[in-house]
């Protein structure tokens, strides 16, 4: 999950390993900025990620969602949308989980 949402949060603007730490420690998530720096690396190899910017000739350490990511994002929401579809209620007069946008008609 901790991926998921770096890869969500790279959609929407640059990330960086010390932001995305500091992010994480606000919802009481420990995460070392190597441990971060680590996980973005190796989705950038994966293709899910680029360089937000270059100076001199060499990538900054902010990443920007590739259209792979995008599409890995939105097939990801799909799959959990329809998982949270054939989980239980909780009792609380919910009969699905609102949390999600619904899936597009395709």
């Amino acid at each position: 999950m901790t991926r998921l949402y770096i890869l969500h949060k790279a959609t929407k603007e640059p990330v960086f390993s010390a932001g995305m730490k500091e992010e994480y420690e606000r919802h009481r998530v420990l995460l070392s900025a190597r441990s971060v720096a680590s996980m973005l690396r190796g989705m950038q190899d994966k293709g899910y990620f680029e360089p937000a910017a270059r100076r001199n000739g060499r990538p900054l350490k902010a990443y920007v969602a590739t259209r792979r990511g995008q599409l890995a994002i939105e097939r990801t929401r799909d799959k959990l949308r329809v998982l949270f579809d054939v989980i239980p209620t909780t009792g609380r007069g919910d009969k699905r989980f609102d949390g999600l946008p619904r899936a597009a008609k395709r």
